[in-house]
């Protein structure tokens, strides 16, 4: 896509716009791209769009793994947009905030940001945004065992969803992961009647291959707790497999927080160690690319729980000394977490008082 350097306001406003577009309809960035963008729409040109521009920027390391560069350009963003005429699309970048704080496992700020990310659908009317973070929330619900809260909020934002109608790609894709969602959190509650209910809006939206692919996951583990809920082992276990494959074809993984962690819960409740190993072996790797320290902790702890016995002792002692080193960064996570809130606040504090701001703080993106 050629900028041209010079642009006009409508140009700008059209570089974004094509940039949204590409997003809703699924296609990838390339960084010189964004970069192309960025270096065209300035924050002296017009800060608004740039803002918007770097919340692009920020999509882009999300989703290649790097979650520092995502929070710097999110940082970026929140401050450029605030106060503008482009404010509006703020309850996307803190909504993301609160999604690298849920990756992290942080989700008391992780509530934060959704609830900040709120304010602004409410403020500017902006129902599909509006119903995105309330399917966050209810995963972050969901995690810490408040089931039928979290049902509350996926019921609400599924019935938005279905208002408004929209059939992009990326919208498809965000509502079929938000029923396998709300799919476990009714077998959980034992409301196995509306989890078929479930099962059925499923397999009225698997109508194309990519969004097929892309919600392969998180759709395969609610299947394998349906079947396994209806006494199918056996084809609980292949929808874990799928699920695997689904695992094995993805660049980075900690974007689908909530899907592995219902996934870890599963074999670990059933605790058959081919199976555990089956997942394990898979993602301990893709965790470890990405540095995602509370995810390997957690694999490590299933792994010497489950898995042990199958170890030689020198594969136990290499594993020690990455134990401890993980339990102590888990100690220190805390600090992290407050340096992230605090670049947020001061951001937001910055844009909307003097419009001058100290360089934030580097926030380690890992946890």
């Amino acid at each position: 896509m050629d900028i041209d350097m010079s642009a006009t306001r409508q140009q700008m406003l059209e570089t974004a716009e094509h940039l949204n577009q590409q997003m809703t309809d699924g296609i990838p960035f390339t960084w010189e791209t964004l970069e192309q963008a960025l270096t065209s729409v300035t924050e002296q040109d017009d800060k608004g769009i740039h803002g918007w521009i770097c919340y692009f920027a920020a999509f882009y390391q999300l989703t290649t793994g790097n979650q520092e560069g995502c929070l710097h350009y999110l940082d970026e963003s929140v401050r450029c947009l605030l106060g503008t005429d482009q404010e509006h699309h703020v309850a996307r970048v803190y909504n993301m905030i609160g999604i690298v704080a849920h990756m992290q496992n942080n989700l008391s700020l992780a509530m934060e940001q959704y609830d900040k990310a709120l304010d602004y659908t409410e403020k500017y009317d902006d129902k599909m945004v509006h119903s995105i973070v309330l399917s966050n929330m209810s995963d972050a619900y969901y995690l810490i065992g408040a089931y039928e809260r979290a049902v509350q909020c996926h019921a609400e934002c599924i019935r938005e969803f279905e208002q408004a109608d929209d059939n992009s790609t990326y919208s498809r894709i965000n509502f079929r992961k938000m029923l396998a969602e709300y799919g476990c959190c009714l077998l959980h509650l034992h409301m196995d009647d509306e989890a078929e209910k479930v099962l059925c809006k499923l397999e009225e939206t698997g109508q194309s291959k990519e969004v097929i692919r892309e919600t392969r996951l998180g759709v395969n583990v609610f299947l394998a707790y349906l079947a396994e809920r209806n006494g199918d082992r056996k084809k609980a276990e292949e929808h874990v497999h799928t699920a695997v494959m689904a695992l094995e074809d993805m660049t980075q993984v900690s974007s689908e927080y909530d899907s592995i962690q219902n996934l870890l819960q599963y074999v670990e409740k059933i605790g058959k160690t081919e199976q555990i190993e089956e997942v394990l072996n898979c993602l301990e790797a893709k965790a470890a690319i990405e540095q995602n320290k509370s995810l390997l902790l957690q694999l490590l702890s299933l792994r010497m729980r489950y898995c042990s016995f199958r170890m030689t002792q020198t594969e136990r002692r290499h594993l020690l000394p990455l134990e401890r080193q993980l339990g102590t960064d888990r100690k220190q996570s805390g600090h992290v977490y407050d340096g992230t809130q605090k670049t947020i606040t001061d951001s937001r504090r910055g844009a909307e008082g003097t419009g001058t701001q100290e360089k934030p703080a580097v926030v380690s993106g890992g946890p």
